[in-house]
């Protein structure tokens, strides 16, 4: 579902506690609401297995690699390099 944070102060205190890094991976992206908010890295990625949700953010986004795939198989097989940070915060089960 791609759904923003509703919380008051939810995204603040999570972009707070990220290390600094040079590529951002946002893994299970849902709407990227995380990555809409924080300052932008060197290279922004989003991954969601879900085509509407990639849809919208390819065209919110345009300077953001989105990747409409399965974000764990997709994070097996990245090539790191060590300056990654990975936000996954994947959906829940109702």
């Amino acid at each position: 579902m791609c759904t923003r944070l509703a919380g008051s102060g939810v995204y603040q205190k999570i972009i707070n506690q990220m290390p600094p890094h040079r590529t951002y991976i946002e893994a299970f992206a849902g709407s990227g609401a995380v990555l809409h908010l924080k300052r932008a890295a060197l290279a922004n990625i989003a991954v969601d297995a879900d085509a509407s949700c990639t849809n919208k953010l390819k065209c919110d986004l345009p300077d953001v690699t989105v990747i409409c795939d399965d974000a764990i198989s997709v994070l097996k097989g990245y090539d790191y390099k060590g300056d990654e940070l990975i936000y996954a915060d994947p959906p829940y089960l109702g």
